[in-house]
């Protein structure tokens, strides 16, 4: 039996008497290159300025920042950021974020703990069963203020929103929040090497492992603004719920054969097979909109909400570019119907929001294969060794040009954002025919217009390139010399 305890503690961290407030044209650079800009120890690409033109300093040069006065930061020189080319370089204007940090703002606080058994059995196998579970509390929450809160409507779609409106630009205060929480589970037999005939000997193991974590927001970005702004939601990213985190692993099963055998006695053949079978990467479905009317908070992108019936949901015709209809509602509905039945968490969870990284991309299984050819023996003294080797990476995709089937398939990120999605409906417009201030969200199908989605494996390309992971096989040769 195996325990193991391990508990991550923060340093005390004392935030700054003097806050820094940096450029919104910096922002897309972490806090820590900024500083080390502003000491001249970058190697990256200094920001981009105007200067009567464009302006950009070499690699390593510091940018002529001061240090901030009342939280805002002047330049020195003659330059104007992007986004403030008409603010004259003199006056103090704010310029970017200002980031905040409550008193009570701490680091989470981190609990592993795994507990493993280990079982010798009959025919030199040994089993292993083992858990680890792993808290942490509080999670750092970016919250901005002030933030209007969206308001239900009262449709049989209750999607929060509101109208658009003019909101103060805001400023992100850095919290703590909920706890959250991963875990794992994993089963292995293990096969020690065994003599199976003359010369012959035979090993390999078996493994299968489940493994989920739950996060308030995605951990996505190098700034506290995209932190605060990349999440999925439904109520607004002042409200996160608990979701299924972005590096959550699913299940996965992955096993290795190995056999050799003695030719002669310095040379030996080795052949071994690996298989990994994995659960696909998580995404969201959401609502392709302007954050500035739906839901409003200039946050992440909105969660959908399944329809329990397709009409439920008030559509409108999507045009073409000559003014001419391109898909009817008629036909965005039946779109929806059959994308709807076709995916299973989908059609699981009619009648309710969609969770953060609810669905995962679909199943991916590789086998790879390796050969080695090994020669050994004394000389001068000394064990010499020359080695000659094939891998096949993905060999189960060449496997699948011979049999005729799509084995070896391994899939793009969803949506090729990060953090990953999937639009499924495009929100066009608001109407409030009553007057009442409670408006309706219209919408149009976003699985195409010509080449129809129809389910959750026409959403993603087959990955393909000279990487070995890829959907295509490799071989790779190479000799080996050991001395």
């Amino acid at each position: 039996v195996r325990v193991k305890l391990v508990m991550k503690l923060p340093k005390e961290w004392q935030v700054p008497a003097s806050p820094l407030a940096v450029p919104s044209s910096l922002t897309r650079w972490g806090m820590s290159e900024v500083v080390n800009h502003l000491l001249g120890g970058s190697s990256h690409t200094a920001f981009d300025f105007l200067a009567g033109g464009d302006f950009s300093f070499l690699p390593g040069q510091a940018p002529p920042l001061r240090r901030p006065e009342n939280g805002l930061t002047r330049v020195e020189g003659d330059y104007k950021f992007f986004g403030e080319s008409n603010v004259p370089v003199d006056e103090i204007r704010p310029t970017g974020d200002l980031h905040l940090f409550r008193d009570d703002f701490s680091y989470p606080r981190v609990l592993r703990t795994s507990l493993a058994y280990d079982q010798s059995l009959p025919s030199g196998f040994i089993a292993t069963l083992e858990g680890q579970w792993s808290p942490s509390t509080p999670t750092a929450t970016p919250t901005p203020t002030p933030t209007p809160t969206p308001t239900a409507s009262p449709t049989p779609t209750p999607s929060p929103t509101r109208t658009a409106g003019t909101a103060d630009e805001p400023s992100l205060a850095a919290g703590g929040g909920r706890p959250r929480c991963t875990y794992n589970v994993t089963a292995r037999l293990r096969k020690q090497t065994t003599e199976v005939w003359d010369g012959g000997s035979i090993r390999g193991n078996i493994s299968y492992s489940y493994g989920d974590a739950r996060s308030l927001n995605t951990y996505n970005g190098d700034t506290a603004g995209s932190l605060w702004a990349d999440n999925a939601h439904v109520e607004g990213t002042n409200n996160l719920t608990l979701g299924r985190s972005p590096f959550s692993q699913g299940h996965r099963v992955q096993s290795t054969v190995g056999f050799q055998q003695e030719l002669t006695g310095n040379v030996s053949a080795n052949l071994s097979l690996y298989y990994s079978g994995t659960s696909g990467r998580p995404f969201s479905y959401t609502i392709d909109s302007d954050p500035e009317e739906f839901p409003g908070d200039d946050g992440g992108p909105a969660l959908m909400y399944i329809p329990e019936e397709v009409s439920d949901l008030r559509l409108t015709p999507i045009m073409d570019g000559n003014g001419n209809v391109a898909r009817s509602v008629q036909q965005q509905r039946q779109d929806l119907q059959r994308f709807i039945d076709n995916v299973d968490y989908l059609s699981e969870n009619r009648g309710s929001y969609a969770e953060r990284n609810g669905d995962r991309t679909p199943f991916e299984g590789v086998i790879d294969l390796k050969f080695s050819l090994d020669f050994g023996g004394e000389l001068l003294g000394r064990t010499q060794r020359l080695s000659l080797m094939a891998d096949v990476f993905n060999f189960s995709s060449l496997l699948g040009e011979i049999f005729g089937t799509d084995w070896g398939l391994r899939y793009l990120q969803a949506g090729g954002g990060d953090p990953p999605t999937i639009d499924v409906l495009r929100f066009d417009s608001f109407e409030d025919p009553d007057g009442d201030g409670n408006p309706t969200p219209v919408y149009q199908s976003d699985l195409g217009s010509e080449n129809v989605d129809r389910n959750k494996e026409d959403l993603f390309n087959v990955r393909s390139g000279t990487q070995t992971y890829s959907s295509l096989y490799q071989v790779q040769l190479g000799i080996k010399y050991t001395f």
